[in-house]
């Protein structure tokens, strides 16, 4: 049984970083990132902890994506921040907060 949870949650935290990396290449390639207070940072592999950054990036940019998604309507944006679950984007990061 924790072998399944265990798989489980790493089937969720690829998730997670595919969708969010799917939303900070659109975000980035589209007008909606000089909106932004702040830039949404892009994972790498060659530098250490670039996708917890990213991670944090989206979760701080959050109600701010879902603004400009509206604002926009860009509907695959819409999607995309629909498929993140806030509770498991914090977890990720180590924080508790809510936004």
């Amino acid at each position: 049984m924790k072998e399944n949870l265990f798989v489980a949650a790493i089937f969720t935290n690829a998730a997670l970083r595919y969708v969010c990396k799917d939303i900070v290449a659109h975000v980035k390639r589209s007008r909606i990132q000089a909106k932004l207070d702040t830039t949404l940072k892009t994972a790498v592999p060659t530098r250490w902890n670039s996708v917890l950054i990213m991670l944090q990036s989206v979760l701080n940019n959050a109600a701010d994506l879902k603004k400009l998604a509206d604002e926009f309507s860009d509907k695959k944006l819409q999607r995309s921040l629909l498929d993140i679950n806030l509770g498991a984007l914090e977890a990720d990061c180590g924080r508790s907060t809510t936004i």
